[in-house]
């Protein structure tokens, strides 16, 4: 396994990121159950990467705002709700901590829950710790929480890496290039700094998003597999 990290002494804190990545890479297919929701919700299933949502003004949340939420049940159910956003450091905190999800509808047991969407703020449990994705697939970019500190990796769940996006400023395209690797063409790009294919661009998103479209197509099985379902 190649673990891409500045670096780092064996800290407390770099042993609880590696052992954070380490039930990442357990996870497997776990979204074996297929939710059936209303077409609004479905069409925002369509495209797995929820980052699209984040970069405009009409969907940034506001503290103690209270915004339309899904809610996804481990047992393969859903419900809506809404829920009062408490910031986006204290959502993963409380997601992380407590075992009771207040809601206008009255209070979920967290341990129910599978994942959930607040006004199109996508976060999913992974091996007990919640994080927020923006990009969902073969490759994942989420943000979790780390003793108080928001880190935001990419997961590349075949070749069993993942880095966090921090480290991508110095040597960008070799790392890019090593995780996308297999699809030659995005690869290439990269490697030729097109427009769009650059750090500075600020389109790591996309760039993931256009190598998990090509899963997709190539390898419907392996994209399936770590993608909550949903019809």
């Amino acid at each position: 396994m190649v673990l891409w990290f500045t670096s780092l002494p064996l800290t407390k804190t770099f042993m609880k990121r590696l052992l954070t990545i380490c039930l990442l890479l357990l996870q497997g297919s776990l979204f074996a159950q297929t939710y059936e929701l209303p077409v609004k919700w479905k069409e925002y299933f369509a495209d797995r990467n929820f980052s699209r949502f984040y970069v405009t003004e009409e969907y940034l949340l506001e503290e103690g705002t209270a915004y339309e939420t899904l809610l996804l049940f481990a047992d393969g159910t859903a419900a809506e709700t809404s829920l009062t956003f408490p910031g986006m450091k204290y959502m993963l905190l409380s997601l992380d901590s407590h075992d009771e999800l207040q809601t206008t509808d009255g209070v979920i047991l967290k341990s129910k829950l599978q994942a959930l969407v607040v006004n199109n703020y996508y976060f999913k449990k992974v091996n007990d710790r919640w994080h927020w994705f923006s990009v969902e697939g073969p490759i994942s970019v989420f943000t979790f929480l780390d003793e108080g500190t928001m880190v935001t990796a990419i997961h590349n769940t075949r070749q069993k890496d993942m880095l966090e996006m921090a480290t991508l400023a110095l040597g960008y395209k070799k790392k890019m290039m090593k995780l996308l690797g297999d699809y030659t063409e995005l690869s290439d790009k990269i490697a030729a700094k097109e427009k769009g294919y650059k750090f500075l661009d600020g389109k790591t998103n996309e760039v993931v998003h256009e190598y998990n479209l090509w899963v997709k197509e190539n390898d419907p099985d392996w994209y399936n597999q770590h993608l909550l379902q949903v019809n």
